[in-house]
């Protein structure tokens, strides 16, 4: 008796399952970037197949880069945006570290590998910007009242938070050695520190 021929997975499905691959395989540590022909292995396809949904590897990645910064965006903008200034800071910081804890693969392919350019005209470059402002909303605020000065110091202060939350979120991915709730604090703390006694 032959075998039954395997169902083909619908288009959407398809693009579905070779971007959470490739999310995993961006993501793993190590200074290996993985190929589309490691990729295209890992999903169970061949390489033409991963050419049908993706024109490029740049384009995958882009692609995971932009749904990760969409995610980020969607938890923590609206955080920046309502309560005092450290309540905001520390809903904020609990809103990453969720996100750490529920997408750790997506924040380390988006962490690990991309390059911070701040003035690239892609969507990605758009959401980045996009989120920077509404950081330097919230420094700007808080030392308008503290009567400091805002315009050199608040975006200083908001690429210094990024940048720390960051680096703080690819070390708690990898050693989850403290407690979700109490880094966050900590990253809170450290950011209301800057914007309470800038120089």
């Amino acid at each position: 008796m032959s075998s039954r021929p395997k169902r083909r997975m619908k288009a959407d499905h398809r693009r579905r399952q070779l971007l959470e691959v490739a999310r995993r395989a961006f993501g793993r540590p190590g200074p290996e970037v993985p190929s589309l022909d490691d990729i295209a292995a890992e999903a169970g396809v061949t390489k033409p197949v991963l050419y049908q949904h993706f024109k490029s590897k740049q384009e995958l990645y882009d692609t995971i880069v932009e749904e990760e910064m969409r995610e980020i965006m969607k938890r923590m903008v609206p955080e920046l945006r309502s309560g005092s200034p450290r309540e905001t800071l520390e809903n904020a910081a609990a809103a990453f570290l969720a996100y750490l804890e529920e997408r750790p693969d997506g924040f380390s392919a988006f962490a690990s590998q991309t390059p911070i350019n701040w003035f690239s005209d892609d969507r990605v470059g758009e959401l980045r910007r996009d989120f920077h402002k509404a950081v330097v909303t919230l420094m700007a605020t808080e030392l308008r009242d503290a009567g400091l000065e805002v315009d050199d110091v608040a975006p200083v202060l908001a690429h210094a938070a990024i940048g720390t939350w960051t680096y703080v979120g690819q070390w708690w991915v990898q050693t989850r050695s403290v407690p979700a709730e109490k880094v966050a604090r900590i990253m809170a703390s450290i950011a209301w520190r800057g914007i309470r006694s800038p120089p």
